[in-house]
This record gives C-alpha cells, sequence and structure tokens, in this order.
C-alpha cells in the first residue's frame, strides 16, 4: 500500500511537471532576441563586402547579416559572402526567421506558387503553398513576425495593357498558407514591409511623387504616416526590438523616429542608399553603386550614432 502511494505522487508530480512546462511554454512563445552592436567582422578590414551585393538584412539579434547578389542570397563573412541559394537562383527577396538560424525567400518574377524557409546551409526546412497564389516581382520587401506564424510580403501586379506594375502588401498564414490584403489602395504603392511588432508594420508607401514611411495597422487597417508631407523617406527598418522605426532620406541622411510619433533623431547624414540597420542602430549597411557595371555594386558598412532606449 506505502509502495502504491508513493507511485502516485511520482506520478502526480511529473503530470505537475509537464503541466507547468506547459503553461510556460504557451505564456511565452515568442523566442528571447538579446540585442546588442554586432561584433562578427562581416566586413573586411576597410568596412567593404565584395562587389556585387546590393541588399542586406540583419538578423533578428543582429549577429548574422544575410546579403542579395545576381546570384542569389548569401551570408557576410570578412568581406566575403558565403552562398546560401544555389548559384543561378530565381530567389529575389528574403526575411529572417524569428530564430535567426532560417531564411524565408520567394522567388520570382514568375510566381511559383509558394514561399520557402531555408537552413543557412541551404537545405530545405519547409515550404508554405500560398493561397492564392500571387507575385512579388523583382522584390519589392518581405517580413516575418515574431512567432513565425505570419508574414507580409510586398505583391507585384503587372497591368496587362500598359506593364506597370502595382504594388499592394499582402499577409501570409505561414501556417495555412492563406494571403489577405492589407493595402488595397489603386492609388498608391506599398513595398518594404518591417514588423515593428506583431500587429503593426513600417512599410513604404508612395502616392504620386510623394514617399512616406508609414505604419499600418495589421487589425483595423488603419495607416499612418511617420514622416510629414514635405519630407521624403524610404523605411530601412526597426530598432530595439520595435521602440525606433528607422527612414532615410533621399539625401541620404538617417534617422529614427518612436512608431507612435515624436521628434525624429539623426543617425547618420549623407550616407548614401542604406540596404539595412542593424538593430541597435549602431551601424548601417550602404550601397555605392558603380557608374560603369551594376554588377560591381558594393556594400560598405558606416558607423552610425545609436539612439536612446526608450524612456531614457
Amino acid at each position: 500500500m506505502k509502495g502504491r502511494a508513493v507511485a502516485i505522487i511520482v506520478s502526480l508530480a511529473l503530470l505537475a511537471g509537464v503541466a507547468a512546462s506547459y503553461l510556460a511554454l504557451s505564456r511565452n512563445p515568442k523566442p528571447r532576441v538579446s540585442l546588442s552592436a554586432p561584433v562578427q567582422p562581416f566586413f573586411d578590414g576597410g568596412g567593404r563586402l565584395s562587389p556585387g551585393a546590393f541588399a542586406a538584412a540583419y538578423s533578428p539579434d543582429g549577429s548574422r547579416l544575410a546579403v542579395r547578389s545576381a546570384d542569389g542570397i548569401g551570408l557576410a563573412d570578412r568581406g566575403a559572402v558565403k552562398a546560401v541559394t544555389p548559384r543561378g537562383s530565381n530567389v529575389v527577396d528574403f526575411a529572417w526567421l524569428p530564430g535567426g538560424d532560417r531564411l524565408l525567400v520567394a522567388e520570382g518574377p514568375i510566381p511559383t506558387g509558394q514561399l520557402d524557409a531555408l537552413a543557412l546551409n541551404g537545405r530545405s526546412a519547409g515550404t508554405v503553398k500560398l493561397l492564392p497564389s500571387f507575385s512579388v516581382g523583382s522584390g519589392y520587401g518581405l517580413a516575418v513576425d515574431s512567432t513565425a506564424r505570419h508574414a507580409v510580403a510586398s505583391r507585384a501586379r503587372a497591368d496587362q495593357l500598359s506593364g506597370v506594375v502595382h504594388l499592394d502588401l499582402v499577409e501570409v498564414d505561414l501556417q495555412s498558407g492563406v494571403v489577405r490584403e492589407l493595402t488595397p489602395d489603386p492609388d498608391a504603392q506599398s513595398s518594404r514591409p518591417f514588423y515593428i511588432d506583431d500587429t503593426h508594420v513600417l512599410y513604404q508607401r508612395e502616392q504620386g511623387n510623394h514617399t512616406a514611411a508609414a505604419v499600418l495597422d495589421l487589425v483595423t487597417l488603419a495607416r499612418r504616416d511617420l514622416t510629414g508631407p514635405n519630407i521624403e523617406a524610404r523605411p530601412v527598418g526597426v530598432l530595439l526590438g520595435g521602440g525606433y522605426a528607422a527612414y532615410a532620406t533621399h539625401s541620404g541622411d538617417l534617422f529614427a523616429v518612436a512608431p507612435d510619433g515624436g521628434q525624429p533623431i539623426r543617425l547618420g547624414s549623407r550616407l548614401g542608399p542604406v540596404a539595412a540597420v542593424d538593430p541597435t542602430g549602431t551601424y548601417a549597411v550602404v550601397v555605392t553603386a558603380s557608374t560603369q557595371d551594376a554588377g560591381l555594386d558594393q556594400l560598405v558598412e558606416k558607423r552610425l550614432t545609436p539612439p536612446p532606449k526608450r524612456g531614457q
């Protein structure tokens, strides 16, 4: 009898432990990201990457830098690029998945009807069938939320008569593949999405001759411009865990502003075309264009004045 009682007590303890673990996981579904300025030498001693890359994105914690060139997607390492996709890949857009060990990629301009997850060694880590299928064109922006349950992409649709490409944002459920329209505005172009948090997205909105950095509420689909009518702004990232939205002006100046408004903070001046900003706002990746050959475009690293943490 005594042995049976002991067995029952042990079983109850084990069940309680399992239940506690389940509750802990369910209450904390998001991966914990520790932000710090990049320490890995992505660039060579002169702050440059081998020619050919023209787009870049830091991993969520800033410990890796993925770049895109005509050859596909790769990882920056001491001035060189280590390939993730095969040479000649049709991948035209990519985004980091939350853990920083996989990439979500899209092929184009011909739609494939799917998005693919890739491990950093190039092996497949899953496929999402799109319902319905859409084209990302030449790649105008892709982002994944902190739970890896949803992605926002810039969809490209070409007018059959004029050939003019219209861009709008769509949300993809990464479990079911169901696609939801977010910005069905025929008079505006929407691209370059970045998750501020899981219910708000920073993006680029172009209407007429004006380009603005805007915030979209994914629940209500309400939009708010972060930059005024006299500022031409291009969003380039989200800093300090959503504390700031970063945007670059046409003159190459870089600013950070709180997503709920406030006074912009200058991070750098006359940097050139900014491809990416690390999550702490300490470094920017800038494109130096070749006047002779687009294949000789080069990414360089430039130091910034990082913004203070919110509340300081």
